[in-house]
């Protein structure tokens, strides 16, 4: 009999999700994660986030950890890709002033040029 490698070898955000599609929206404990999806559990939720799934998570003291996470059955439409840019300050303030960026990108930039003159001094 042979062994069906890409089954045994699948990555872990496949196999979390597949446990806890399973589980038909059951709350899993950060040791359960651990288990299954390996040390990395956050990273997991994160890329399952990021394809659309709908992760929750609650506080409970009881549990070890104190956190539960659960996946809702439903998919929702996957997060828009972002990208980080470095620039200098004079490039965003020009940008702003004079170009043509999207409403969302010109709210990104006022906030992170606000953020970046109020802690100016902190560099």
């Amino acid at each position: 009999m042979s062994t069906d490698h890409a089954y045994v070898h699948r990555p872990q955000r496949e196999v979390l999700l597949e446990a806890m599609l399973a589980s038909e929206g059951g709350w899993f404990p950060v040791p359960l994660l651990v288990e299954i999806g390996g040390i990395r559990y956050g990273a997991r939720l994160l890329e399952l986030r990021r394809l659309g799934w709908i992760v929750e998570s609650r506080t409970d003291e009881a549990s070890p950890n104190g956190k539960l996470y659960r996946i809702h059955p439903k998919k929702g439409p996957p997060q828009r890709k972002r990208v980080k840019v470095l620039l200098d300050e004079a490039d965003v303030a020009e940008l702003l002033e004079r170009g043509t960026v999207s409403l969302a990108a010109r709210v990104e930039l006022a906030d992170a040029l606000g953020s970046f003159r109020h802690n100016r001094e902190k560099l």
